[in-house]
């Protein structure tokens, strides 16, 4: 519970131009690299289930979930680092 609350302590508002913004892109989604999302949905921020939904609906994207809150590397930091070391493979 240490690391949450020293995660917590240093949380901001995310600036709303990054959701109102257009991003020009000059290279391919993901620069050639494989799409991956991992959804964190215990309990999933409100906000993130469209991004997700939009993930594993895409056969583009590999679709993986940890059970877990949206700060998987504090919560679960080893399911974390074995799905990531999974996916590295």
């Amino acid at each position: 519970m240490q690391d949450q609350q020293w995660v917590d302590a240093r949380l901001a508002l995310r600036p709303y131009r990054t959701f109102a913004q257009p991003l020009a892109v000059h290279h391919p989604y993901g620069n050639g690299l494989p799409l991956i999302y991992i959804a964190c949905t215990q309990p999933q921020l409100p906000v993130m289930r469209v991004f997700a939904a939009k993930a594993k609906q895409s056969p583009q994207w590999k679709y993986d979930e940890i059970k877990t809150g949206h700060d998987a590397m504090v919560t679960k930091p080893a399911a974390l680092a074995d799905l990531l070391e999974t996916i590295s493979r």
